[in-house]
């Protein structure tokens, strides 16, 4: 246990993480650390910050969208933001898009939607029709022609036949993904382990 071979570590992600990354991944970390147990918490980002923030998990994967001092992040990877919308939309064909080319779509705002404040395209949010935070329900709509909307890569469900995702030009924006833990807290040894082979395996990677 003190080498950092056995013990139990908690994680928490944003759900993209979870269903894109988690699974090859927690299946490496299980076969060179089989008695080290994991809890997995699947949650959105200022849920994740939350949880780390409490002392409730050990380590969080996710972006940060408020500076926390008690907060220790350290960057993974980068996410790009694109436009998701139905395969037969008008604009399904564009190899990118400017914000000012959906003003007068049907904007569907998100959990992740707030990347977009702060920046010329903020007034898309501001004057959104819906706002879904579920991503079942979100896709839903989606499917059904209710609108568009914007999301990380990692998070567009690539195995969906009646959706795109076409890159965000203007604004370019990307969600900063890392590990986040308490700066005043050390990890036990296997949650060492775990930030370590987080390290090794995530950072610098690419979304396609």
């Amino acid at each position: 246990m003190a080498e950092g071979h056995q013990g139990r570590v908690t994680l928490a992600t944003v759900p993209s993480v979870a269903s894109r990354l988690m699974p090859e991944f927690l299946a490496a970390f299980v076969d060179r650390y089989p008695d080290i147990n994991i809890n997995l918490h699947d949650e959105n980002a200022e849920f994740v910050c939350r949880l780390v923030a409490n002392g409730e998990v050990d380590l969080g994967i996710s972006s940060v969208w408020v500076q926390d001092e008690t907060l220790a992040f350290s960057p993974l990877f980068e996410d790009n933001v694109g436009v998701v919308m139905r395969k037969d939309h008008p604009l399904a064909r564009r190899r990118s898009l400017k914000w000012q080319e959906l003003t007068d779509e049907r904007f569907i705002a998100n959990g992740t939607s707030r990347l977009l404040k702060h920046t010329p395209a903020a007034s898309l949010v501001d004057n959104n029709d819906f706002f879904i935070s579920n991503m079942i329900s979100l896709l839903a709509m989606l499917e059904a022609g209710s609108g568009i909307t914007t999301l990380p890569r990692l998070a567009f469900p690539i195995n969906n036949d009646k959706l795109c995702f076409v890159p965000l030009s203007e604004p370019k924006l990307v969600r900063k993904i890392g590990i986040i833990k308490q700066a005043s807290r050390s990890l036990s040894p296997s949650a060492q382990a775990l930030e370590k082979m987080i390290h090794a395996e995530l950072a610098g990677m690419a979304i396609s």
